[in-house]
């Protein structure tokens, strides 16, 4: 393994805790618009899942800020870095012709580079193929129910398949 540090919103099961030190290069951080730090960070690479009116009060009211300031956030990866975009996501997928960074899509669209075919709902788990940019399918079995925790799964599968790791590594790192 990868064995990143992590800081994260929420608890991740495999770790029980929403933090931990990890003995890799590589960190993971998930920050949000609400108060416009994000706007402080400078990512390689860089999820956006959705834009939404969540904090429309910290930026005058105005929808239009918002999606500046994450056409903004693009900008701040360096020349090689990765945009990855829900593309299921209207506003999130207006932002791809927008940033000079190298783009990759994921979503259940069959358009996405990384994708969820055949997602099922199996009581509290959720069932899906992973199809990756190249072709491969893997079967991926989550821990959580909801198509946003597929989403979610799709973005960090996108994040390992572009770090080399192999797709049913990413899947066992899934469940």
């Amino acid at each position: 393994g990868l064995d990143p540090t992590f800081v994260i919103g929420g608890q991740l099961l495999a770790a029980g805790a929403n933090a931990k030190l990890g003995g890799g290069q590589w960190l993971v951080a998930e920050a949000d618009e609400s108060d416009g730090s994000f706007l402080r960070l400078n990512p390689l690479m860089a999820v956006i899942t959705n834009i939404d009116s969540d904090h429309l009060e910290n930026y005058g009211n105005d929808f239009a800020r918002i999606q500046a300031a994450f056409a903004e956030f693009l900008q701040r990866l360096p020349f090689y870095g990765l945009a990855l975009l829900c593309i299921d996501d209207p506003e999130v997928a207006a932002l791809a012709g927008k940033t000079p960074r190298h783009v990759m899509s994921y979503g259940m669209s069959e358009n996405a580079d990384v994708r969820a075919e055949d997602v099922v709902q199996d009581g509290p788990r959720m069932r899906f193929t992973l199809r990756l940019p190249e072709g491969t399918t893997t079967p991926v079995t989550l821990a959580l129910p909801g198509r946003h925790n597929v989403l979610n799964a799709l973005a960090a599968a996108a994040i390992g398949w572009q770090l080399g790791v192999a797709p049913e590594t990413i899947a066992r790192a899934l469940e």
